[in-house]
């Protein structure tokens, strides 16, 4: 007697096995094709877990058995992807600001790991760059580059409830608009 487990026989299996796939690899690099395609990218990622939500109903429907699992992997696969990114898994924040301009926002996060994140969004894209730094007295000091633009020079002031990205020839903070982001939290103020 020989024993076969062919889970993937039916018709509705093998299509849904193909777009639990391409719905993984679309929710994966979500980052990246809004990026390249922006709107169009969450349209590929509805219509692609449209596809996959109407095969695996059909195929339970139809009682093929390997449903269950693929179903399983694609949840298993989203969960792994969102706990891999929450709070809970990451350094303390010890610091939190945002520069708001009329298109964009720039959100900073210093950890207590010595860990940096700039995120930078526009109405077209989203980057986020990350990296170390080093607290130099009111200085932080970005160890690696802050961002491609060159907009978040690699040494930065904290002054009150403000990092100050420049200075002017007399040496007063520059506090123009869209010039200096706004601290939202800051637990580096009782350490010095």
């Amino acid at each position: 007697m020989s024993y076969q487990l062919n889970f993937f026989k039916g018709k509705y299996q093998k299509l849904t096995l193909v777009l639990a796939l391409l719905l993984v690899l679309v929710y994966l690099f979500r980052d990246i094709l809004w990026n390249e395609l922006w709107v169009w990218s969450v349209i590929l990622l509805v219509m692609m877990a449209l596809a996959f939500i109407i095969t695996i109903v059909t195929g339970l429907i139809r009682k093929e058995k390997g449903m269950i699992p693929i179903l399983i992997l694609v949840l298993i696969s989203v969960a792994i992807d969102e706990a891999i990114n929450i709070e809970v898994f990451k350094s303390v924040k010890v610091l939190e600001a945002v520069l708001d301009d009329d298109r964009s926002a720039i959100q900073l996060v210093l950890r207590s790991d010595n860990t940096f994140e700039i995120n930078i969004n526009t109405l077209f894209s989203s980057d986020e760059f990350k990296g170390r730094y080093k607290l130099l007295g009111e200085q932080i000091i970005f160890l690696d580059k802050p961002c491609d633009s060159g907009f978040v020079p690699d040494t930065v002031s904290i002054i009150r409830d403000k990092i100050i990205l420049h200075f002017d020839n007399s040496g007063e903070p520059i506090v123009d608009f869209a010039t200096y982001f706004d601290i939202k939290l800051n637990h580096f103020k009782g350490r010095r």
